[in-house]
């Protein structure tokens, strides 16, 4: 069922046990919602940025009232783990953070810290990528 073409991702996770109680809450107010990637994530963690985390999916019909739910969620929790994207309001957002690689090989080399040169946000819906 999580190839299904009609399902669509709501939130991602870096977790297993975030990715269930996502889809907990989501089942509590009537939306089916799969998990999917969990095993691959599972199986090799360092994949996990790769497949883009453990996904939360739903269909499409149901995608817009469980975002609003999650969203509603999370300001009554008082924290918003990921911030919306400025063109199209989504939080299916990603952080990228360039330079990484750069940086362990310069330490690797020298011995000295090399700071994260740049981090930036995009958005997995629209493709708009912003600086942070």
């Amino acid at each position: 069922m999580t190839s299904d073409p009609d399902l669509l991702v709501v939130e991602s996770c870096k977790f297993a046990h975030e990715a269930h109680l996502v889809r907990s809450a989501l089942q509590s107010i009537g939306i089916k919602a799969v998990i999917a990637d969990e095993h691959v994530v599972a199986m090799n963690w360092a994949l996990a940025q790769a497949v883009g985390g453990i996904k939360v999916k739903v269909r499409s019909a149901d995608l817009q009232r469980a975002r609003d739910f999650l969203d509603q969620r999370r300001q009554q929790s008082g924290s918003s783990r990921r911030t919306p994207c400025d063109r199209c309001r989504s939080r299916n957002t990603r952080i990228i953070r360039t330079g990484r690689s750069l940086a362990v090989l310069f330490w690797f080399f020298t011995g000295q810290p090399l700071p994260t040169l740049r981090t930036r946000v995009r958005c997995v819906d629209c493709g708009r990528t912003r600086n942070v």
